[in-house]
């Protein structure tokens, strides 16, 4: 028989369900705020995981619900979570969400994308962590090597087409493949390197995330730069501007891989160790440094 969720004075409201969320992610934080706003969820109802009460702990698996978003029903005691606690919000409006999310393939595909944003949320949006009920996902390889993996060839994509059309004549191994994909598993391996003799290996997990993610979002931004770039009209010093782009991403780079050092409490030591596997590739890759 399923538990029944007895409310007392204790509960503090009249509700009769509890949306359990992570209130330090903002992507969280954005679409539980639209279903109270749509009207599917009612004032009350959406409770922070750093906030749950006794009881809320006592039914809902706490440790499953750093992971995935729990609903609970405090009549009947049934929790669901993640994408399942999510079709049964959007399900009260729209039916139709619920009998397509029984078809296995879509379940199995939407629950797969779930789980990958859900266990990298942290590394997208950087929080600092809570002395009591913090939650932050549990770490699973799998997932975060895929992260890794997508970070890399979008670093690929970006600053490989902007090297190749911008430097390609004053740079070393221009006709390597997968040239920037084999620079980016070269920092990782470095600085994990640098924390294995450090002794300091629990850390290589969640640093990965942040400087795949930096090194993915620097080339994203020579991708914006490029674009305005080619709309420059034809006075202007383009081969000076291509330069002093990629010198602002970089010191950019460098501060908001700070920053995530700071805000995660890894080592401090990884941003100028970061400083000099760039010096160094500088010097690798450019002709006549």
């Amino acid at each position: 028989m399923p538990m029944i969720y007895k409310t007392t004075p204790t509960t503090m409201n009249k509700t009769k369900r509890i949306l359990l969320y992570d209130a330090d992610c903002k992507l969280c934080t954005w679409y539980t705020g639209k279903f109270e706003e749509m009207g599917l969820l009612e004032k009350g109802e959406k409770q922070a995981y750093t906030e749950a009460g006794p009881y809320t702990r006592q039914v809902v698996d706490m440790s499953k619900a750093r992971n995935q978003i729990a609903l609970l029903n405090k009549e009947t005691g049934k929790v669901w979570y993640g994408v399942e606690s999510l079709v049964e919000i959007v399900s009260q409006r729209w039916n139709w969400v619920k009998q397509f999310a029984t078809i296995k393939v879509f379940s199995r595909i939407f629950g797969l994308l779930y789980n990958f944003i859900s266990y990298n949320r942290k590394i997208i949006a950087p929080t600092y962590k809570h002395e009591f009920l913090s939650c932050f996902p549990d770490e699973n390889w799998l997932l975060r090597m895929v992260f890794v993996f997508l970070c890399m060839a979008g670093v690929e994509w970006t600053a490989g087409s902007y090297f190749s059309q911008h430097f390609q004549s004053i740079t070393h191994y221009t006709n390597l493949p997968f040239r920037e994909s084999y620079m980016f598993a070269a920092q990782l391996l470095f600085q994990a390197l640098l924390l294995l003799i450090t002794r300091k290996h629990k850390f290589i997990y969640e640093y990965w995330g942040h400087l795949a993610f930096v090194g993915f979002l620097g080339g994203l931004m020579l991708l914006l730069g490029n674009t305005v770039l080619h709309f420059l009209p034809d006075f202007a010093n383009k081969p000076f501007l291509t330069i002093a782009l990629l010198g602002a991403v970089i010191m950019w780079m460098y501060m908001e891989h700070a920053r995530r050092i700071k805000i995660s409490n890894l080592p401090q030591w990884l941003s100028y160790s970061w400083v000099v596997f760039r010096i160094v590739l500088f010097f690798i890759i450019f002709k006549n440094l």
